[in-house]
């Protein structure tokens, strides 16, 4: 996300997620962590089969990057969600 938002600094970041077959994403902000962002998504939002999710970043001047490059609109991110076996 660093290039992404360019060497102006970066004002926030923001994880937008959703499970499969919901149309709206949440937002959750991202905290800077070893030179990177992280985010935890609570547990009881993640339910299976699909979790799809999007990064957006604003620099201090008001620009936005978004990965993928077209998200939300042509694209996201996924990750399969299993069912814990006890």
């Amino acid at each position: 996300m660093r290039d992404l938002a360019g060497d102006v600094g970066v004002r926030d970041v923001v994880l937008y997620y959703h499970l499969g077959g919901s149309v709206e994403f949440i937002p959750l902000t991202m905290e800077p962590f070893l030179g990177a962002y992280k985010a935890t998504i609570p547990g009881d939002s993640v339910l299976p089969s699909l979790l799809e999710y999007y990064i957006q970043a604003t620099d201090v001047n008001g620009n936005k990057a978004v990965l993928p490059t077209y998200a939300p609109v042509a694209g996201t991110y996924h990750i399969s969600v299993s069912p814990v076996l006890n």
